[in-house]
C-alpha cells in the first residue's frame, strides 16, 4: 500500500520538520515559564492546586490555578497528603511568610 502526499507517512512538505522543531521549541519554553502548581490537600476531603501561598498567624491564604483567592486555617491541612503529592511532583512544599514568599 503507497502512502498519499501529507499523509502522516509521507508528508508533502519540505519544512515540516522545521515546523516540527519550531513547535516544540515553544511548547519547551511555554512549559519552562509555566508557574509549578502547588497541590494543598485538606483533612476534610478538597484538593486545591496553588501558584503562590504564604503563612500568616495560624492561616494560610492562597492564590488558587485560576485567580481566586482565599485562606484556610492551618489545622485543616493535611501536611503528610500534601507534601507527597507535591514531592511526586517534584515541587517543594515550605510554609513561609508573605514577605519571604518566592516571586512565581
Amino acid at each position: 500500500m503507497s502512502s498519499m502526499p501529507g499523509s502522516p507517512t509521507q508528508p508533502n512538505d519540505a519544512n515540516t520538520s522545521d515546523t516540527f522543531i519550531q513547535t516544540e521549541t515553544t511548547v519547551a519554553r511555554d512549559a519552562q515559564d509555566a508557574q509549578p502548581v502547588t497541590l494543598l490537600q485538606l483533612v476534610d476531603g478538597p484538593m486545591y492546586g496553588l501558584t503562590d501561598y504564604w503563612i500568616e498567624g495560624n492561616q494560610l491564604p492562597y492564590v488558587t490555578t485560576y485567580g481566586g483567592q482565599n485562606s484556610v486555617p492551618i489545622e485543616r491541612i493535611d501536611f503528610a497528603k500534601t507534601a507527597e503529592l507535591n514531592a511526586d511532583q517534584g515541587v517543594e512544599f515550605v510554609l513561609r511568610p508573605k514577605s519571604k514568599s518566592p516571586t512565581r
